[in-house]
């Protein structure tokens, strides 16, 4: 497992180019990344840890035992992490996301993230198709607006995810 504050073995060296492609679409690539061991992708047990994202905070249960701490930590608050980032998506992979629909930015996942000018924060759809050298594709979607929050796919970070929010009537993302 990685240690708090060092990266995870397959991205110490990862590299990323930010431009508008040919045509006029944002990209954005990554290169450097090292594989995950195929045993490890191959082994549902591992699926279930979570490996290598920050380790246990301090703040996170100080009053219960190391044990415990790293129990609830690695395999209950992100549960499939390994899975999450290594089998379903590319995290450990070197690919180009380009944007195929809404803000030109390739590395937005959440629109809503986004504070505008004036203040507001953005609504719409996000598309984007992440591609790897050998041709291989992933989609990734997501929309925003003051009812719902929503995304699916492959993120551009190369996690893979799903989100369904619904909000409270007055208390949506434009405020």
């Amino acid at each position: 497992m990685a240690e708090s504050g060092t990266l995870a073995p397959w991205c110490v060296e990862e590299q990323w180019e930010i431009g508008i492609a040919p045509g006029g679409k944002a990209f954005a690539r990554v290169t450097g990344r090292t594989n995950a061991a195929t045993s490890l992708k191959r082994n549902p047990l591992w699926w279930t840890r979570n490996s290598f994202e920050q380790q246990v905070a301090e703040w996170y249960h100080p009053d219960w035992p190391q044990w415990r701490r790293q129990l609830y930590w690695n395999y209950f608050r992100n549960p499939l992490q390994n899975a999450r980032a290594f089998v379903w998506g590319w995290a450990d992979q070197n690919y180009t996301v380009v944007v195929d629909e809404g803000y030109p930015d390739a590395l937005v996942v959440q629109r809503n993230d986004l504070i505008l000018p004036d203040g507001t924060r953005d609504k719409g759809y996000q598309r984007c198709t992440l591609t790897r050298a050998d041709g291989a594709t992933r989609k990734f979607v997501s929309h925003c607006d003051d009812d719902v929050v929503w995304y699916y796919g492959t993120q551009p970070s190369g996690l893979y995810g799903a989100k369904f929010n619904l909000h409270k009537p007055g208390r949506g993302y434009s405020e």
